[in-house]
């Protein structure tokens, strides 16, 4: 699984799904999301291809529409 977006929300569910069990990885936009997430398990994207790249079947969860369609244009 794949969560995009590492905020409030996305933050959230990263650690809900860590707690179940799921190895997560995590993509964001500001460096500091990704790193206060990864002392607590998520395996750390540094792009979204990378994210892409990581699973072994593609399942990206995105939490941030807006950041999304920013990352999207460039």
């Amino acid at each position: 699984l794949a969560v995009i977006g590492l905020g409030r929300m996305g933050g959230n569910i990263s650690r809900r799904l860590m707690r179940a069990g799921h190895e997560v990885v995590g993509f964001d936009r500001h460096e500091s999301h990704v790193t206060e997430l990864t002392s607590e398990g998520l395996v750390a994207a540094a792009s979204l291809e990378e994210a892409a790249a990581k699973l072994d079947t593609p399942r990206i969860f995105c939490c941030a529409l807006g950041d999304f369609k920013c990352l999207c244009s460039k």
